[in-house]
Order: C-alpha cells, then structure tokens, then sequence
C-alpha cells in the first residue's frame, strides 16, 4: 500500500456532536450512523464555534469541509456509549474504548496505519518505526507521523501510544503535555489495579 493513495469517502448524513468532560480537559465528539468520527480536545466547552485552540472547532470545521460533511447538530443524548466509555478509560478500563464504532475518513494508508496503532494495548508503546514496520512499509516512518497527526479520533485510536525511536515523546495533536499523563495513566493502571491497590496487595 503507498502512503500517497486516496480513495473516495461516503457520505455521513444526520451528524450529532456533544462535548464530554475529561481529567485532561473537554473533548469534542461528532458521530453519524456509521460510527464516531471525530474526537479532540478543545481549549473550552461551549456552543458550536465557540472552542478555539489546537484540535478545537477550526480543525474539526476544515475537517469536515475536506470531507464534504455537513455541519453536526447538538446531540448529547446520541453520545451516551462514548461517554461511558471515556469514564470507564478515566478509571483505569483499559479495553473500554475498543467497544465504540468508529467510522474513520482519510486515506487507504491512514485508515490502515490508524488501525493497526489500535491494537497496541493499553500501557504499551511503539515508536513511529516499529509501526511503518507492521505495515510492511518500513521506510515511510514520516507518512505514518502525518496520518497519525491527522488522527481525526483522539484516544478512541491511541496515536498517543506511538513515539520516537529514541523514547521521546512527539508528535501528538492533544499536546505533549496530555500524552505524558495519557501514558503515565496507562501504566499505573496496566495490571488492572490502581498504585495504591498493587501496593497493599487489594
């Protein structure tokens, strides 16, 4: 597969999105039938066009005039699934955002570069090369960096999961500063237990 192939997108007709509180700030979700297709994190809550910064509402808006997509319409009530799954994720459940749909747009190399960066598990790393390499395309580490960079789910595919040969953190639309505590969070919970449970043996 060569990272510059694009194939067409389906449409996403009757989209819903909704703001969701996290520990590392609000995340904007949009979905449609087929799935969640966007999550980021936004500077603030607030009504559609108001969340600013990096991964707010100007992304998501040139996310969804490059795909052709309508505009979504307030739908908290369609994001149950997702948020209990972003709770569960919080406490410490590390296959709980495995269960939502996603409906993922971008080309045959993201969509597949995407896809195998979710199954890296939960507390677990892999650099941009190690990557490439499961893609059976070795030399195109930056084309897996730009497809994850435009990661248009955030979490629900754990870009953040992915780093540099050397171990450095980088890279990650979110902020470096929330891929740190994602992955620190990741490995005090990776056996299933919180620090204080495996401490006292509970």
């Amino acid at each position: 597969m060569r990272p510059e192939q694009r194939a067409p997108e389906s449409g996403a007709p009757d989209l819903g999105w909704t703001d969701v509180p996290t520990p590392l700030g609000t995340m904007r979700l949009v979905k449609g039938a087929a799935g969640l297709l966007w999550a980021n994190f936004v500077a603030d809550g607030g009504d559609w066009g108001e969340a600013n910064g990096d991964g707010g509402q100007a992304a998501l808006t040139r996310f969804l005039r490059r795909h052709r997509l309508p505009d979504p319409k307030p739908a908290p009530g369609r994001f149950e699934a997702e948020r209990e799954a972003l709770a569960a994720y919080f406490a410490g459940a590390g296959t709980a955002l495995d269960r939502i749909s996603l409906h993922l747009f971008g080309s045959p190399f993201s969509r597949a570069v995407w896809q195998a960066v979710r199954t890296i598990p939960f507390g677990e790393v892999r650099s941009y090369r190690e990557v490439a390499a499961a893609l059976g395309v070795p030399r195109s580490v930056r084309a897996v960096a730009r497809a994850l960079h435009h990661n248009p789910v955030l979490l629900f595919v754990p870009c953040h999961r992915v780093i540099g040969a050397s171990g450095r953190l980088v890279g990650y639309r979110g902020g470096l500063d929330r891929k740190a505590a994602l992955l620190a969070h990741e490995r005090a919970h990776r056996g299933g237990a919180s620090p204080v449970e495996r401490q006292t043996g509970r």
